[in-house]
């Protein structure tokens, strides 16, 4: 109920403070998306993959205002999943994103954002929701800086056992710089702490015997990063980013360096190519594997990811969609990594 409490305040503030100014007017953002897919690995198996193709359906509608420097977002997107003679595979996402800010000063804009998605397997499976709740405040700094201040608190909620359920706090700054007309780098530390609804577990090494310590599991996740984006001749990102977590549980504890590539480039005759590669470099503290896994869901991880998205448009308000992905992301099993290849051809309509 929290949860829906925050967006129903968000929803009513956006509303409130978009209707106080007549000059404010709604721009719309909504998109039909329809495709077939090939998926190499629809259980994401480290051994015995089983391929199949589905047929998936997304739509996006989105609606922003703005009134002078106060901002309202809401955006609702649902899709389904349906592989054929696969059934038990189906599945369906809802995600509800809302938005808003408002200036507090002459450099200052604070603002609050919320997410809930619901994930739900059609024939059973690891079902569960998982909502956010965001505070910011935003300033204009000298030297065409901005700083950014955010505090975040994060559910987790699985249909089938409490096992898995997590809530967890955290904070964040980032400080960006526009070195030039074209070129941003950003710079960002965080840290977030996490607590599974479970007791920590602890391993005996010598006996091979788990045991359940007084304390709840918690984790302790320490962030730190950088970004630059270059506007030039398409869209360019390059990011890396260090993420430390401590665990009072045996074998959650770890350090890992990830990497990102994001470029879209416009070619001739309308196309539009988008690239987005991440590689990552994990090391674990404990040299066993935990007794649980984190969650249930593989697909809330990702490790290593190539993505290759070429589009067309065809008219004003179709587009043809080609993507191709490859995935390399660790599984439910610790170290252990499963890979698979996708293959999407889609057909989208804006209005």
């Amino acid at each position: 109920m929290k949860m829906r409490q925050l967006v129903l305040v968000l929803v009513a503030a956006g509303f409130s403070a978009a209707a106080s100014a007549q000059e404010a007017t709604w721009h719309r953002h909504s998109r039909l998306q329809l495709g077939v897919e090939q998926d190499s690995n629809i259980k994401e198996a480290a051994e015995g993959a089983e391929a199949a193709p589905s047929l998936r359906f997304l739509l996006d509608l989105g609606r922003r205002r703005q009134l002078a420097r106060s901002t309202f977002e809401l955006s609702l997107q649902g899709g389904c999943q349906a592989y054929w003679q696969r059934a038990d595979e189906d599945k369906a996402v809802g995600e509800l994103r809302v938005g808003a800010s408002w200036p507090l000063a002459e450099m200052w804009d604070v603002g609050a954002r919320a997410f809930l998605r619901l994930k739900t397997f059609l024939r059973g499976g690891p079902d569960y929701a998982h909502s956010t709740f965001t505070a910011l405040a935003q300033g204009r700094l000298p030297a065409r800086m901005a700083l950014v201040l955010s505090c975040t608190r994060e559910w987790l909620d699985y249909a089938g056992s409490s096992l898995y359920d997590a809530h967890a706090w955290g904070t964040e700054m980032s400080v960006s710089r526009a070195l030039c007309g074209s070129f941003t780098a950003t710079a960002t530390c965080g840290v977030e702490w996490w607590c599974l609804d479970r007791p920590a577990l602890a391993y005996d090494r010598d006996l091979r015997l788990w045991r359940a310590l007084p304390q709840q599991h918690a984790d302790r996740l320490i962030s730190g990063g950088v970004r630059c984006e270059l506007h030039k001749l398409g869209q360019w990102a390059l990011g890396y980013l260090y993420e430390e977590n401590e665990s009072n549980s045996y074998g959650y504890s770890y350090a890992q360096h990830r990497v990102s590539l994001l470029a879209g480039v416009r070619l001739s005759r309308g196309l539009l190519l988008r690239t987005y590669a991440l590689l990552q470099r994990k090391r674990y503290t404990d040299p066993a594997a935990p007794a649980l896994p984190v969650g249930l869901d593989t697909e809330r991880e990702q490790s290593n990811v190539w993505v290759v998205d070429l589009s067309r448009p065809l008219g004003n308000r179709y587009t043809a969609i080609f993507r191709l992905a490859r995935y390399d992301n660790e599984s439910l099993v610790r170290g252990r990594y499963y890979q698979k290849v996708l293959v999407n051809v889609s057909i989208e309509r804006r209005f």
